[in-house]
């Protein structure tokens, strides 16, 4: 019996994520179904009565590093005309400071351990409020820390552009959401090929 009796070779219909199973997007199952399966881990944590920030780090750490599997395997494999290319038009398209910010982050999560997110409990300063106490609650928050707040990094200017400008202070779904869509929509925007011979 091979090892992957019960596996399909091709992915269902109904799996996520979608637009895959084509010659371009084949490469693409494994890191964009470790994404959302880390991304799905992290909305758990994030949820939670209990705060747990080490764990929520440890899923974000994933999701950064299957994100950027995939995006790299496109950049440096799938994308007609190569890296140049690639990175030409992810800049025309507005994609770049997503994937800068992704990739930094990523770095500082592999090379710096560091944990970029931060739980906000949400209390807000009130001297009126509650004579004696000095904040009231609000709504607890998992955002993406500051950078200031991270370990140095190697110098990379518009990849900490990106992560200030996309993904810092913003609460950890937003930027997970933006790039799930890049990632499920990178199928329709490839490029055609140039014909051969």
């Amino acid at each position: 019996m091979s090892h992957n009796a019960g596996m399909s070779a091709q992915p269902s219909a109904e799996s996520w994520p979608p637009n895959l199973g084509g010659a371009r997007t084949s490469s693409l199952v494994l890191p964009l179904a470790g994404f959302d399966a880390a991304r799905t881990r992290l909305g758990e944590v994030t949820t939670r009565l209990q705060i747990d920030l080490l764990e929520a780090n440890v899923e974000l750490s994933a999701a950064l590093w299957f994100a950027r599997l995939a995006v790299e395997q496109i950049r440096m494999r799938e994308w007609p005309g190569g890296q140049p290319k690639f990175d030409s038009d992810m800049k025309k398209a507005g994609h770049d400071r997503l994937l800068a910010g992704f990739r930094w982050a990523r770095n500082q999560a592999g090379h710096a351990l560091a944990s970029a997110a931060a739980h906000d409990p949400g209390l807000f300063p009130s001297p009126d409020l509650f004579p004696g106490e000095d904040v009231f609650p609000g709504a607890p928050r998992w955002l993406w820390a500051s950078r200031a707040d991270l370990p140095p990094a190697k110098p990379d200017h518009f990849g900490e552009q990106g992560y200030d400008s996309v993904l810092a202070g913003q609460e950890l779904r937003v930027p997970l959401e933006a790039m799930s869509v890049w990632l499920r929509g990178v199928d329709a925007d490839f490029p055609e090929a140039p014909a051969t011979g």
